[in-house]
């Protein structure tokens, strides 16, 4: 009797556990490692390899930020997430790096010759 109450219990937690969905906006890919956090009360989490994270401790709070390099952090209430199903899709960020430009000569060159700067790397 204890066995099954307890398998009870236990399939109730499950059943009712509420799990979010972090995906990319234009790929609906599940998104790893998205940082998850909420300020009052703090509490803090990371997405896993299937992009989910659990709800629970966030319910109580004002906002939630999600975050991941590369795409846009965002904020939403908790009511904003159940409103979408437990999914939440994130835009990737359009941020340029500066250009680098490599290339080799089988020659030596001087560098007053050179248009930029030239910098001589040597094998270790």
């Amino acid at each position: 009797m204890r066995n099954i109450f307890l398998i009870i219990f236990t399939a109730w937690f499950v059943v009712n556990a509420q799990i979010v969905t972090v995906v990319d906006k234009v790929t609906q890919q599940a998104l790893y490692g998205v940082l998850v956090i909420s300020n009052h009360p703090y509490y803090a989490t990371q997405s896993n390899a299937r992009g989910q994270f659990e709800f629970a401790p966030f319910t109580e709070a004002d906002s939630i930020s999600l975050k991941l390099v590369g795409y846009e952090t965002i904020t939403l209430t908790p009511a904003e997430i159940i409103a979408q199903r437990y999914r939440v899709e994130l835009n990737e960020s359009m941020f340029r790096l500066t250009e680098v430009v490599v290339s080799t000569n089988r020659f030596a060159s001087v560098k007053l010759d050179a248009a930029a700067r030239v910098e001589k790397i040597s094998m270790k």
